[in-house]
């Protein structure tokens, strides 16, 4: 039986998600068009992820995305090659991530899939959002030579702190629910410097397969961040008026907030893990946390400061 807490967390998430559907589906927003493909660029940790799982729903899209690839087609390589890639993503290898060739193969296997399914007539899947991929120049090369070209490419971007902070709430969350962290949450600068690092040569390639970008500032509240997206990615977008979209936001982030304070709450009363080790695990990411918050709140004063001079 549910709890009073869950109950209200599903009436947040239905009316949230509600809220969201109605403005892109209102004569306000347009839904981007049918069979696109756009790239979603950013640092682990700027909520990718979380951004695909709120617009996708509505666009009627899939999520191409390298680790999702990976899941589905490890199991068809060879013993010793998987072996090294389960090193890579656990964190015990050279690098955290899977080898581009490995990658590259695995998409493969579904691009012609993919495309069949979108000439279809009656498709289910209207396009797609490409997350994590590619991930570097190299792969963005190859994948142009196979034709693969994007409408457009949103660039996620958030202040230095709220990647790294991300990760660790997932860190708590995943303690929470299963008394495990994932590997990838404790190893965040090393993602983060793995992306940097490819990043240039990405960037090098990108503008060879597409003809539009723009950057979106992704917020604290994810609903807020997928309205964002919506409003950058229609073309009638530009065109609303800043207090409409402010008036906007403030309700989605509201709902928000709301929701993830229950949901912590919610964890912690009824996790089975939450004592002895785990506990004192989850009280370090927390107090992690604070710190990171109050440099963030620091970063934001200086450059409050530096803007009026």
């Amino acid at each position: 039986m549910k709890t009073e807490i869950q109950k209200e967390i599903e009436r947040l998430d239905h009316a949230g998600k509600g809220l969201l559907q109605s403005l892109v589906l209102s004569d306000e927003l347009t839904v981007p068009g049918e069979h696109r493909k756009i790239k979603l660029l950013g640092a682990p940790g700027e909520g990718k992820g979380t951004l695909a799982k709120n617009v996708t729903p509505i666009l009627r899209f899939g999520v191409m995305e390298g680790s999702g690839l990976i899941r589905r087609h490890l199991g068809s390589l060879p013993a010793d090659q998987r072996r090294e890639v389960e090193a890579a993503l656990s964190g015990n290898g050279k690098s955290t991530l899977a080898p581009d060739d490995v990658v590259l193969g695995f998409f493969d296997k579904e691009y012609g899939l993919i495309q069949a399914e979108l000439r279809g007539d009656g498709a289910k899947i209207k396009g797609h959002l490409y997350d994590g991929l590619p991930r570097n120049g190299y792969q963005a090369q190859q994948l142009l030579k196979r034709g693969l070209k994007f409408d457009a490419v949103a660039h996620l971007q958030s202040d230095p702190y709220t990647p790294l902070i991300r990760q660790k709430q997932r860190a708590v969350e995943d303690l929470l629910e299963t008394g495990k962290h994932r590997p990838d949450a404790l190893k965040a600068e090393n993602r983060l410097m793995e992306y940097e690092n490819n990043l240039p040569g990405l960037l090098g390639v990108l503008p060879n397969m597409t003809d539009r970008f723009f950057v979106l500032l992704t917020d604290d509240a994810p609903l807020v961040t997928a309205y964002n997206f919506f409003v950058k990615a229609s073309p009638q977008g530009d065109g609303l008026k800043p207090k409409h979209v402010e008036s906007v936001s403030d309700q989605l982030r509201d709902i928000d907030k709301k929701r993830d304070d229950l949901s912590i709450k919610n964890l912690m009363e009824n996790s089975p893990h939450y004592h002895g080790v785990v506990k004192s695990q989850i009280e370090e990411f927390q107090s992690q946390i604070r710190t990171i918050e109050a440099q963030r709140q620091q970063y934001f004063v200086e450059a409050c400061r530096a803007s009026h001079h």
